[in-house]
């Protein structure tokens, strides 16, 4: 559950490119109007995206775009940006009668154009197949999702960050409230299903949650794919005790506790010493720090409450050969939760699996969606072939 997400060295977020490490201010420019800040989602969304083209902080929404220096080369990259928040885009040369972000926002407005749920991500929206929704893990950020890309062929990606990170978010508490909240987002991509869900150490379990949930609405959901998920006792106690509400279960649980942590952390360690390669950390300001902390936290109490109803339905598990003796264990294990488990085997630990050993994991994954999508056409041919 502790493991850190991979993400870029030196990758931030939006918010703070625009707000904190941009070379340049506004107030670089001596512009004669006065400053006028974001009055709408739009604008914001306008504003984060106007600032990282520009390279400029503290953009107010009735800035001209040409005075701030802005040329073609410049609004091609924002424009691309900006499609691939909103969807299809007018032409650049829309910025010669909307030069700023107010009037920008006004005309894509009156277009129809909306501002989609900032937990979600569009990673790669074109292809054929059924689209994969990839759930963040315990720190919510979903950066590491986009080096998948370069092993899924046709196939949409979107993924869901974690409520909180984002200003005036508040985290989850538990995976009741995530599968809840991230089933009504992903229904708002794709209406109806069958769905394909993802997501790997506790982004699978919160996978699994929402599975669930859409299969109690009615819903088909085509695959639930885990990538190395938890199995600390600590972390998912239902698969290691039948009782894990039991008193001298969380006794034993809470006296072991440390002992569990730093055997992981030797481990790590010791890998460190192999010289085996990991993730750069990732540089934030005390904002970002703190968001991100009321995440884990939010995970964590989530981990404690929850305790997993079976699921009947297709499950794939990717794994190291290692961690699967401990998740497919006889009478705990995941074919105790999900009876129509297959498990696929990586030669990797749990900290490579997106920097060292990411084909593999990419592999493994086009893998089973190129199944899936093959096991959805049959069924669809058969029709065709009985109408004809």
């Amino acid at each position: 559950m502790e493991h850190r997400e991979a993400e870029p060295a030196g990758s931030r977020s939006a918010e703070a490119s625009s707000a904190e490490t941009a070379q340049i201010r506004r107030e670089d420019f001596g512009l004669a109007g006065p400053f006028m800040p974001a009055a709408s989602a739009m604008e914001r969304r306008l504003k984060t995206i106007w600032e990282s083209a520009l390279d400029i902080g503290g953009l107010g929404v009735e800035d001209d775009y040409f005075e701030l220096g802005g040329d073609s080369m410049i609004a091609v990259a924002m424009f691309a940006e900006m499609e691939s928040v909103f969807g299809p885009m007018p032409p650049l040369s829309t910025l010669l009668d909307c030069p700023t972000i107010r009037k920008l926002a006004r005309h894509l407005e009156g277009l129809g154009a909306q501002v989609p749920d900032g937990a979600m991500l569009a990673v790669q929206r074109q292809g054929r197949r059924l689209p994969l929704f990839y759930t963040h893990a315990t720190y919510g950020n979903v950066l590491y999702v986009r080096r998948l890309t370069a092993f899924l062929i046709d196939q949409p990606l979107y993924a869901i960050q974690a409520r909180g990170l984002q200003d005036g978010e508040k985290a989850h508490q538990s995976f009741e409230a995530m599968a809840e909240d991230y089933c009504a987002i992903i229904r708002r991509a794709q209406p109806n299903g069958p769905y394909v869900l993802a997501g790997h150490c506790v982004g699978g379990l919160i996978a699994h949650a929402m599975a669930q949930r859409l299969r109690s609405r009615g819903e088909e959901v085509a695959a639930l794919i885990m990538i190395d998920p938890d199995y600390h006792p600590h972390a998912v106690p239902w698969m290691h005790w039948r009782n894990p509400s039991a008193l001298h279960v969380q006794l034993w649980c809470h006296l072991l506790r440390p002992f569990w942590f730093a055997r992981l952390w030797l481990r790590r360690l010791a890998a460190r010493l192999r010289g085996e390669a990991f993730a750069e950390p990732v540089v934030m300001s005390g904002t970002q720090r703190q968001r991100r902390e009321a995440v884990r936290l939010g995970v964590r109490a989530a981990l404690r409450a929850y305790r997993p109803r079976v699921y009947d339905s297709p499950t794939f598990i990717i794994c190291s050969a290692e961690r699967r003796r401990l998740l497919a264990r006889p009478g705990t294990g995941w074919p105790s939760w999900a009876p129509k488990v297959k498990f696929f085997d990586i030669s990797a630990s749990h900290d490579e699996f997106f920097v060292g050993a990411l084909p593999e994991v990419g592999t493994a994954l086009e893998q089973i969606l190129a199944s899936i999508q093959l096991q959805q056409a049959e069924p669809r041919a058969s029709a065709r072939n009985a109408a004809e």
